[in-house]
């Protein structure tokens, strides 16, 4: 799997946790060079589209949701699910043009994640196939981190590979053993985001010793990068 931010990156990739966006609120985010605008409507649905507004250029994900429509922060230009523009505030009287319209990207939820592609390949397989994933209800999602490390570096550490998801048993700073779901991507140069779930119903007293664990994991492993004197 491609490393850098160059190019596109093929499949499906998390974006991030289902719960870092709640109902109408936008983020933005990003897989290889394509700018994305993520975006939950009022009835908990996830779209996702370019994140230019072709009004000005405007970055949609510094807009906000109104009537279950992506609003432009810029002059108020209002998006649907399906990238159409449907209002302009300046001129409520005129139909917009079926012209105007933004790029959108297949959005899913499962494990607790959004995912979405930007390779313009058919869907195919699910992310939960893709990926080999549990069940949503076996999960318990627990946070986002980014590590200034290569992708490859990091599943290496990890002892698994790209584009997959990796189960391993971790050693908590104290309590029981965690038994961790691990789902990673490339988030530009020599760097990686990295989503950590636990499997099962997990409680809040093993979501926090997994948090520890991934700080953990991500300072020694950029420290033995750094060490390495490693170029991605």
């Amino acid at each position: 799997m491609q490393e850098t931010d160059i190019g596109t990156i093929p499949g499906w990739q998390p974006l991030m946790l289902s719960l870092d966006l709640p109902s109408a609120t936008v983020s933005g985010a990003q897989i290889g060079e394509q700018k994305l605008a993520v975006w939950r409507d009022s009835k908990g649905q996830v779209h996702v589209s370019d994140d230019r507004c072709p009004h000005r250029g405007m970055r949609l994900s510094l807009g906000f949701v109104r009537e279950d429509m992506l609003a432009c922060l810029y002059h108020g230009w209002r998006f649907d699910e399906g990238g159409h523009c449907r209002v302009i505030p300046a001129h409520p009287d005129i139909r917009p043009a079926s012209t105007i319209c933004v790029p959108v990207f297949p959005a899913r939820e499962h494990a607790g994640l959004i995912w979405t592609r930007v390779d313009g390949a058919d869907t195919g397989d699910p992310p939960e196939t893709e990926w080999n994933l549990p069940e949503t209800e076996h999960v318990t999602p627990v946070r986002t981190i980014m590590i200034n490390v290569p992708l490859a570096t990091v599943m290496t550490q990890l002892g698994g590979a790209s584009g997959t998801c990796v189960r391993i048993s971790a050693a908590a700073r104290k309590g029981p053993p965690l038994s961790l779901l691990i789902v990673a991507r490339p988030a530009g140069h020599a760097r990686t985001q990295l989503h950590l779930l636990l499997e099962g119903k997990a409680p809040q007293t093993l979501c926090k010793q997994a948090a520890f664990w991934a700080m953990d994991f991500r300072d020694a492993t950029e420290r033995e990068y750094a060490g390495d004197g490693s170029d991605a």
